[in-house]
């Protein structure tokens, strides 16, 4: 049995009911499938998905006691799980049909531990915008991609139970969770990779993250892979202050999380950087060569951060494509 595991925080109905009968509809029905609920203030979500519960035995409402953050909350929904596979599902996605069966075949007749898949990107109303078109594919590939970024994308993610179990879980690495995850199993020796298929419909929306919370995310991946690269972790306690060699991990002000000036313009254009280069995407997607590299070339210039987080893609991109 696979567990679909899907956190939900403050997505509304409809788009949750989506993600929700996306997985429900899987060709491969031998699921269960978990909400954890980390809002417990949204009473109108809940009560909806609720209802949906109450349609299919398959899906397993967790209560809404607290909120724990998304490493919290997905630890808490991994406790549950019962399956001997788990996927990840976000609740403003959606899977395509046969995602679960082809990365379930692709898994073991690749021996691997975890696999992630393509992603097709879509706005708000659900109209394509761009698509991943390749990935690193084998164990070889996406171990030496770590070394620049999180390289399999975390909604894509069907992996063995037993690696869930043996790295307990996720760490509490805001806005980079995943990314950490990945590194501790490839350095635990883990078999990680990627089906080169669209695997879900990946959501873009307006407000999916603050400016401050885009640079806080590239400055922490920045720590990770630093730290990967010297075949180590990050080392964290509850503050998040330290990693294993005692480097202290960045101040409030370069994290773009004060009140500072200059690290809000920092921050502010790391994220306009960002929406340009998702501009760049659609008209690439749109046969606009030319616009979409007018773009890209603003979107580097916006930011010397983003510049260098478009580098990393840029060696992850190249990684993948080299067989």
């Amino acid at each position: 049995m696979i567990s679909v595991i899907m956190p939900v925080y403050r997505e509304s109905p409809g788009t949750a009911e989506q993600a929700v009968r996306s997985v429900l509809a899987q060709t491969d029905t031998d699921i269960e499938l978990i909400i954890s609920p980390d809002d417990p203030e949204n009473t109108a979500l809940i009560s909806f998905l609720a209802g949906l519960a109450g349609e299919d035995p398959r899906i397993m409402l967790l209560p809404a006691d607290t909120h724990r953050g998304i490493a919290g909350n997905l630890n808490k929904a991994l406790a549950e799980a019962r399956g001997e596979f788990i996927a990840r599902m976000d609740a403003d996605d959606i899977s395509y049909p046969d995602r679960l069966e082809k990365q379930l075949s692709y898994l073991e007749k690749n021996d691997l531990s975890l696999t992630g898949g393509l992603t097709d990107i879509i706005d708000e109303t659900g109209r394509l915008t761009g698509t991943v078109d390749h990935l690193p594919e084998n164990p070889v590939a996406v171990n030496k991609a770590l070394r620049f970024g999180s390289c399999i994308p975390h909604p894509t993610w069907l992996a063995r139970t037993k690696l869930f179990r043996v790295l307990d879980g996720y760490r509490d690495i805001p806005r980079a969770e995943d990314y950490d995850f990945l590194v501790r199993a490839a350095l635990a020796g883990f078999r990680l990779g990627n089906l080169n298929n669209p695997v879900i419909r990946y959501r873009r929306t307006a407000g999916s993250e603050s400016r401050s919370g885009l640079y806080h995310q590239f400055i922490t991946t920045r720590e990770i892979s630093t730290a990967y690269r010297k075949g180590r972790v990050i080392h964290t306690d509850d503050s998040l202050q330290t990693i294993r060699d005692g480097k202290p991990t960045p101040n409030p002000a370069e994290m773009g999380t004060s009140t500072d000036p200059a690290a809000e313009t920092k921050a502010l254009r790391y994220a306009e950087a960002e929406s340009i280069f998702y501009d760049a995407l659609e008209y690439w997607q749109n046969g606009q060569r030319l616009k979409s590299a007018s773009a890209m070339l603003r979107s580097v210039r916006r930011s010397p951060a983003f510049m260098d987080k478009t580098a990393r893609l840029a060696a992850m991109y190249m990684i993948g494509r080299i067989r």
